[in-house]
């Protein structure tokens, strides 16, 4: 582990104080089995990614639904669409993480008519899942936030689901609203079908978004 990431749970050991890093430390030390610090280490990465660009990429998605369809925007921005409602479209659609590397079969088995030895990797694809024409029918690529059933695994499954959906789901609640209620007029400065990828099969999001805000 390089030495400038071995700082922050130096510094952390030294000062403790009421917040992630040390309880991790502390756990830890009672116990060594639990993480090493090259662990610890990747385990906070993990969180700060998870906890930044996904939130990134999920006010995005929404913005850039809204700033493609006036009509819907409008719906939206009166009230007539709670913003709820616009949310877990966005996730259901827009998955912010598109892939998640890797799991592993514990053990044989065989999944729509797919088998897969133990030991086996498994790519699992969030992204698509949310767009199953088997659940969504033929819309389901399409954003239609008044749609009855929503489902989707954007924040992960049993044991892997996210920790920090409150936190996300209230950053967004109140970002999203905000920025339309200060920015009206705001629009795309560039057409939709112009905007690039991210370049990653991991994170679902655009290199750039460019808007103006005001007319």
């Amino acid at each position: 582990m390089a030495e400038g990431h071995r700082r922050p749970v130096e510094y952390k050991r030294a000062n403790p104080g009421d917040d992630l890093t040390t309880g991790m430390i502390a756990a830890k030390d009672e116990d060594g089995s639990r993480l090493s610090d090259s662990e610890m280490i990747g385990t906070l990465h993990l969180l700060l990614g998870a906890g930044s660009e996904t939130l990134v990429n999920g006010l995005a998605h929404a913005t850039l639904a809204l700033l493609d369809d006036q009509a819907l925007r409008e719906k939206v921005t009166n009230g007539e669409i709670p913003w709820e409602e616009v949310f877990e479209e966005t996730l259901r659609v827009e998955s912010p993480v598109g892939h998640l590397p890797f799991r592993f079969a514990t053990e044989d088995l065989e999944i729509g008519g797919v088998r897969m030895a133990k030991g086996d990797v498994i790519l699992v694809d969030f992204a698509g899942i949310g767009r199953d024409p088997a659940i969504h029918g033929d819309t389901a690529d399409v954003f239609d936030p008044l749609r009855a059933d929503k489902r989707h695994l954007s924040f992960g499954f049993g044991a892997h689901y996210c920790l920090g959906v409150s936190l996300a789901k209230l950053a967004w609640m109140i970002g999203i609203p905000a920025l339309f209620e200060r920015y009206p007029d705001m629009r795309l400065a560039v057409p939709r079908d112009e905007l690039v990828g991210q370049g990653s099969f991991v994170v679902n999001g655009h290199s750039d978004q460019p808007v103006y805000l005001r007319g």
